[in-house]
């Protein structure tokens, strides 16, 4: 928890600095002194008044970390584009005559784009599609993976529903669900209405979950209606396999080992594949893209993991990388012998944009190596 009060007191400052730096760009636009007769008191009560009443509806509509979201990407945008003014008149050296008001106008018009691109990426669902050769398979094998729903953010229960009917259309031989399948505001009915629907999803060889942190839940059961084992019951009683610290060998060809998440105590990975055949094809879901070296060791053949949201927002999603908490962010990777992916997820826990990655469910086909 000291990680994320610290993480939280920056994103305060950094709030606070663009706030102000955003009350000040306003101040000085010429449409504020015209309406206030260039009287600096009621200039300054407007640009307050005005600058706060849209963040406050903003976060009213959407929540107050996405007015936080909001405010941030607007001086940033806002500053760009006085940088980008003052890099021009350096390089012609010439004054450029764009005035403030424009280049507000400019920043703002940039802020509402690049905002509902990123509502776009957020809530439309795409899908990525990875190739793995093994010389452990003598046929191919299609597996579908999503993880992070967080169910009840950014669809109910009839657009995960639609989510499931596309992912259906891939005939995929198995699912798998890499935790937060909930969020710690999902409720209990749209809950049992997604797993439900879980319940008529058809593949060769099931249904196979390991619980995220957020499944775990961060608050007391009561909030939401419902604990952890009672998630657990629910999936187990529609067929849906949920694997905590535990193996499972499907069609006598291939391992799959669900890992207890990152954040509970849980088994190390050699203790898990201590009796497997290692001439047959590990498969291994981690909700959390940690403890790569284990996975590495104990020659993980695939890891599948979500977690991170793919870095959710551009350039915090590079701030993400360097700070290394996570082993890795996005996309997939090979270490060795071992090859892991990371999902952004198909939706979020609270942010409605994401700018530097999309919304995701994942095909990877595993074929033999000819």
């Amino acid at each position: 928890m000291g990680m994320w009060r610290i993480l939280l007191s920056v994103v305060l400052v950094i709030t606070g600095l663009c706030y102000i730096y955003i009350l000040r760009k306003v101040y000085k636009l010429k449409i504020i002194s015209f309406l206030c007769s260039d009287s600096k008191v009621r200039k300054l009560i407007l640009t307050i008044a005005l600058v706060t009443g849209i963040s406050v509806s903003i976060s009213l509509l959407l929540g107050t970390i996405n007015a936080v979201v909001c405010i941030i990407y607007t001086c940033l945008i806002w500053l760009s584009v006085e940088l980008l003014v003052g890099c021009l008149w350096l390089v012609t050296r010439k004054k450029i005559r764009i005035s403030s008001d424009t280049r507000g106008l400019i920043a703002l018009i940039c802020t509402f784009a690049t905002l509902s691109c990123g509502w776009y990426f957020d809530h439309h669902v795409f899908k990525t599609t990875y190739t793995i050769k093994s010389s452990k398979v003598d046929k191919n094998l299609k597996i579908a993976m999503f993880s992070d729903s967080h169910i009840g953010t950014t669809f109910d229960a009839d657009g995960f529903s639609k989510h499931m009917d596309k992912i259906q259309e891939e005939n995929p031989d198995i699912l798998l669900i890499v935790g937060d399948f909930v969020d710690d505001s999902s409720s209990k009915d749209i809950t049992v209405a997604c797993i439900e629907r879980l319940s008529k999803f058809k593949t060769k060889y099931g249904v196979f979950f390991v619980m995220g942190n957020h499944d775990k839940g961060y608050y007391s059961s009561h909030i939401r209606g419902y604990s952890e084992t009672d998630l657990i019951g629910w999936l187990e009683k529609k067929f849906v396999t949920v694997l905590k610290d535990e193996v499972k060998l499907i069609d006598n060809r291939i391992y799959i080992i669900g890992r207890i998440d990152y954040s509970s105590n849980r088994k190390k990975v050699d203790e898990l594949t201590g009796g497997v055949d290692h001439s047959k094809f590990l498969l291994l879901m981690d909700h959390q893209p940690v403890e790569f070296e284990q996975d590495v060791s104990s020659k993980i053949d695939l890891v599948v993991s979500g977690h991170t949201h793919g870095g959710q927002l551009f350039p915090f999603n590079q701030a993400v990388k360097w700070i290394g908490r996570n082993q890795m962010v996005y996309g997939m990777e090979k270490r060795k012998d071992t090859t892991f992916i990371v999902s952004s997820g198909i939706s979020d826990w609270a942010l409605k944009f994401k700018t530097g990655t999309k919304s995701e469910f994942v095909i990877i086909n595993i074929e033999p190596i000819k």
